[in-house]
């Protein structure tokens, strides 16, 4: 079955559901942002509470964010993710997403139809440090496209390293 435009997507998936961030989610932000797959998420790999409640707030401030966390069907966390540096000229949004695992893909992707449905964006982009392991692989999965390698574009424990960048396009709905 095809939605059409005016439908909002489900936040409930078979294997997952989405809800909006909250102040209490703070443990979790916190617990995912330490697991390895997330070493470049936005350098928030030693984050702690103090921390993760400052991140939360901020996101919930931020024109088009949209943070949700998915979890399982098993009430485990799979991923926080956001929108940010939403340029709402051109229409354009970078990802933020702490990730539990590759099991984060249709939770991700179901994120990405929630806010593609809600606003009019046309491109959202995510860059991840090379080879970038599980977390790319979520993302090639969730339908990001790699626009090419950034060579020493980011550092990491002071030595120049390769970024991939990545991008999804609004799908047509019909």
């Amino acid at each position: 079955m095809t939605r059409d435009a005016t439908t909002p997507p489900e936040l409930v998936g078979p294997d997952h559901w989405l809800e909006p961030v909250e102040s209490d989610h703070a443990p979790v932000f916190a617990e995912l942002s330490a697991r390895g797959l997330n070493a470049f998420s936005h350098g928030l790999d030693l984050v702690g509470m103090e921390q993760a409640e400052l991140v939360i707030s901020g996101l919930g401030q931020q024109l088009w964010a949209t943070p949700m966390m998915a979890w399982s069907a098993a009430d485990e966390p799979l991923g926080l993710f956001a929108l940010t540096n939403v340029d709402n000229r051109d229409l354009n949004a970078e990802l933020f997403a702490l990730l539990a695992g590759i099991d984060s893909t249709a939770a991700l992707r179901r994120y990405l139809d929630v806010v593609f449905w809600a606003f009019p964006l046309r491109r959202i982009s995510a860059a991840v440090l090379r080879p970038g392991g599980d977390y790319r692989e979520v993302l090639v999965r969730s339908g990001f496209i790699s626009e090419g390698v950034l060579g020493g574009a980011a550092l990491r424990g002071g030595r120049p390293t390769d970024l991939e960048v990545f991008a999804t396009i609004r799908p047509a709905v019909g």
